[in-house]
């Protein structure tokens, strides 16, 4: 068995399915560690669009109603922004894995949706964001009578 670095990492088989993360985090690589993992710089976002409502549910494990907001610019975007500070300031340690930072997402709001009627709920990491939809306009059909 030899001494060399694996070209694999830590890991002896290039087809290994979880190639970093569980062994050192890129323990063999050239790249520093920090610029190694991917920035989790947003969130997942389900929007549903119902008979009477817009719903959007996003996943924000980790963070209290304090540290969320939802905006609505001009009834015309929605955006969701979080912001999560680091709790152990001051303290020496080895390894980082939860984020800190801010992160946000910004969607357009249909033309259907009322801009002014948004409600919000944050429940075990899961934020729901509510926008009513205008009300169907029927006064613009008219019935033509057909004589004959």
């Amino acid at each position: 068995m030899s001494n060399a670095p694996s070209p694999y990492g830590c890991h002896t088989n290039a087809f290994d399915p979880y190639p970093y993360d569980f062994c050192g985090s890129y323990s063999n690589s050239k790249i520093p560690e920090k610029a190694a993992k991917p920035p989790h710089t947003f969130f997942s976002v389900d929007w549903v669009e119902t008979a009477i409502e817009h719903v959007v549910v996003a996943d924000i494990p980790g963070m209290d109603k304090e540290d969320v907001k939802v905006q609505m610019e001009d009834g015309k975007v929605l955006e969701i922004s979080c912001e999560r500070i680091g709790q152990m300031v001051g303290v020496t340690d080895k390894w980082h894995e939860r984020t800190t930072g801010r992160c946000s997402r910004r969607f357009p709001v249909p033309e259907n949706a009322v801009g002014e009627k948004v409600t919000a709920h944050l429940d075990k990491g899961v934020l729901t964001v509510t926008l009513a939809k205008k009300e169907e306009e029927n006064d613009k059909i008219k019935v033509v009578e057909i004589s004959g």
